[in-house]
């Protein structure tokens, strides 16, 4: 049995098995039970024999077409066996341009995809300058540097020279910043605008009045507030009958009223706390800093002024009124709590709620971090308010290289204040840093001009680290 099975089936394979031998041994397995179950993971030949027939119908088909075109040229002299062996040749030949001309079509398909790709890689500038941005001094618009930022387009910042290219066009300096003469900046403001966020409209007081009148209470209350005006008249006659319904409608007036001052109110406070957040103090390499004036004095009064809520106390008619009331003056108590409060709805929510669990560390803290362990030279250290047993426990060459660091390798700044007190500027981390810097007998100022940057990295949450580049003066470069 096992020589009969290699001298008929020795070339069937687990693999790579020739059809005609594939063929023969379904034949001989034609009687398996469960035959789709058992050859499910093998060779559908039935669907590579449908492939293959269609694929040799459309080659007839082409060749067909190319015969049917060429056979009228051909002369009607002749036998009938000397006509058959010309369209066969003509056939052949038919295939052969097909073939010739799909081959043609790849070549022209992959020469314009070349083309496309070389066209992409070469730059060239088709960029005009308005002639008002020009007259003004510079040499970019902003709606080129919007399309530049807006879109990441690579090719037009490639174009513009990078970074130094478009500051340069704009008339300004990566190292020194703008110039603050007067009238270049009147002329910054006229062609790129204020550099201001775009405020939303307030909202009107009436428009909180309108919100207040679709309390469905309310609702309810003036329907009644009608009724009653229409039967008392026509019972009793005007005046004496419409006392109870006009009762009504100053009721619900008072409410609504009551109820859209407080609102209106309370958005005016987050309007001017929107204000506060988007206030960013900026410190252009003039060693200057944010001074108070008499204008700010007057400012920080205006919004104490607005930050105190008056609740209007009425004699209350109906449970609305209350209820309205009982609200306002709940709200008034979270204020002195330093909670404010867009909706009077929301006090009722947070009078039942027992715990309030908050993520934000920050509004819960002094917003204050420090140095206190620190690991240098392979050593930790407790980190003291002593400048002496915390610098003389540090070699002198590790302690340099660290406050290069730390002066360097930072986004924040030391700056001296009103009565020469030294100030910090910056994240709670980086103020921790320089602190910590400082306290080691560090100069922020004498090591940033000992210093020669090369390169920044800002920081990024994504590696949560920042980097920078200096060029020593011995000729190499150290990169903290």
């Amino acid at each position: 049995m096992e020589s009969y099975l290699n001298e008929n089936f020795g070339d069937v394979k687990a693999k790579n098995s020739s059809e005609e031998a594939l063929q023969r041994w379904r034949k001989l397995c034609g009687f398996v039970k469960n035959r789709k179950r058992r050859f499910r993971f093998t060779a559908n030949l039935s669907k590579r024999f449908e492939a293959e027939a269609i694929r040799r119908s459309n080659q007839l088909e082409n060749v067909s077409v190319v015969a049917d075109s060429v056979l009228p040229c051909i002369s009607s002299q002749g036998d009938t066996r000397n006509k058959l062996v010309q369209s066969q040749d003509i056939a052949g030949a038919g295939l052969t341009i097909i073939l010739l001309l799909e081959k043609f079509r790849v070549a022209v398909l992959v020469s314009q995809a070349a083309l496309q790709f070389i066209n992409g890689l070469s730059f060239s500038s088709e960029y005009t300058v308005p002639e008002e941005v020009e007259a003004a001094g510079f040499q970019i618009c902003p709606d080129e540097l919007g399309s530049i930022v807006e879109g990441h387009d690579i090719k037009k910042f490639t174009i513009h020279g990078g970074a130094e290219g478009i500051a340069e066009k704009l008339s300004t300096s990566i190292s020194d910043g703008i110039s603050t003469a007067e009238q270049l900046l009147n002329k910054r403001k006229e062609i790129y605008g204020v550099n201001k966020f775009t405020e939303r409209p307030a909202r009107g007081f009436w428009l909180f009045v309108w919100e207040a009148l679709q309390d469905m209470t309310l609702m309810i209350l003036a329907v009644c507030a009608v009724v009653s005006l229409v039967v008392g008249i026509i019972m009793e006659g005007w005046p004496k009958g419409a006392h109870d319904g006009l009762g009504i409608v100053a009721s619900i007036l008072l409410v609504v009223f009551v109820t859209a001052t407080s609102d209106y109110k309370q958005s005016l406070q987050f309007k001017d706390l929107d204000k506060e957040k988007q206030k960013i103090t900026v410190q252009l390499q003039e060693g200057t800093h944010w001074t108070w004036s008499g204008d700010d004095v007057m400012e920080i009064l205006e919004y104490f002024a607005v930050a105190v809520t008056i609740v209007v106390v009425a004699v209350p008619e109906g449970l609305p009124l209350a209820v309205t009331l009982s609200l306002a003056f709940a709200m008034k108590k979270m204020m002195n709590e330093k909670a404010l409060v867009r909706n009077l709805a929301a006090c009722e929510t947070m009078g039942s709620a027992t715990s309030i669990c908050s993520d934000k560390t920050g509004t819960l803290t002094t917003n204050h971090m420090a140095v206190v362990k620190a690991c240098i030279c392979e050593e930790i250290k407790e980190v003291s308010n002593s400048k002496e047993t915390l610098g003389s426990s540090i070699p002198a060459s590790a302690l340099k290289i660290l406050l290069q660091s730390i002066f360097n390798n930072t986004g924040g700044e030391v700056v001296k204040g009103e009565g020469n007190k030294t100030e910090i500027l910056g994240t709670p981390t980086e103020t921790a840093i320089l602190e910590f810097g400082l306290l080691l007998g560090g100069d922020s100022q004498a090591e940033r001009q000992a210093s020669k940057i090369v390169k920044v990295e800002p920081f990024n949450s994504v590696k949560k680290q920042m980097g920078v580049v200096i060029e020593l003066p011995e000729r190499g470069y150290r990169a903290h």
